[in-house]
């Protein structure tokens, strides 16, 4: 619709460009895809503001400078193999994508994970999306040159997920509700003990506005 592609383009010289986001393959990818797509109907009318939205329980879709930030933060490139975690709606992954990347994402939530796997489609987008708990990964397509976690994972979470990186591949989570936890495998020799380097930067930097604890679906659970 011609209003969302407005919003869309407000989005990207409004909110992206003062950010400052500079990587001009990154804004391009902001302003093909329809974020509006991403989230509840009831919601879509907001989708473009600058604020974090909830898809569901333990599911956010970052504010768009925050999650352009972050992704022009890490680097990406083509090629690179990168997983996603948690999938929600499908929007990073599909970022990821649109750069390039050989993505994959992780969720265990049935309803979220089918419309990402509808939305990706919709956009001709080739993402490998495998069910299971969020702090197993997907070891099968591993190794990755970047691992994004999209909310907290605790350290002792995150460990499988960090066997899974690359040498000098980086892993991103939200540590506390102070930092941003920036991981760095470095292994020499693959058969030896590897070892990680560990940046911490303020996740105001990036503009994230809350720690989003991350929890596996749970069908006893009522899901809102």
């Amino acid at each position: 619709m011609a209003i969302y592609r407005h919003q869309r383009q407000h989005m990207v010289f409004g909110q992206l460009r003062p950010a400052p986001i500079t990587n001009e393959a990154l804004l391009s990818a902001f302003s093909i895809l329809p974020r509006e797509r991403f989230v509840r109907p009831q919601r879509r009318q907001s989708a473009y503001c600058d604020s974090d939205i909830r898809l569901a329980r333990s599911r956010w879709l970052f504010a768009p400078a925050t999650m352009a930030r972050l992704l022009q933060s890490l680097a990406l490139k083509p090629d690179m193999r990168v997983m996603v975690i948690p999938t929600a709606s499908g929007y990073t992954a599909a970022l990821c994508a649109l750069l390039g990347a050989h993505t994959t994402a992780v969720d265990n939530h049935p309803v979220l994970s089918q419309q990402a796997q509808e939305n990706w489609q919709k956009q001709s987008l080739t993402i490998h999306h495998h069910h299971g708990s969020l702090q197993d990964g997907c070891p099968q397509n591993a190794p990755y040159q970047r691992i994004i976690i999209e909310g907290f994972l605790p350290a002792t979470a995150r460990k499988t997920l960090h066997d899974q990186l690359d040498d000098n591949g980086k892993l991103v989570a939200t540590e506390d509700d102070n930092t941003l936890v920036v991981e760095t495998r470095h292994t020499d020799n693959p058969t030896e003990t590897d070892t990680t380097s560990t940046a911490y930067v303020s996740r105001h930097r990036l503009g994230i506005q809350q720690a989003y604890p991350l929890f596996d679906f749970d069908v006893s659970t009522p899901q809102a």
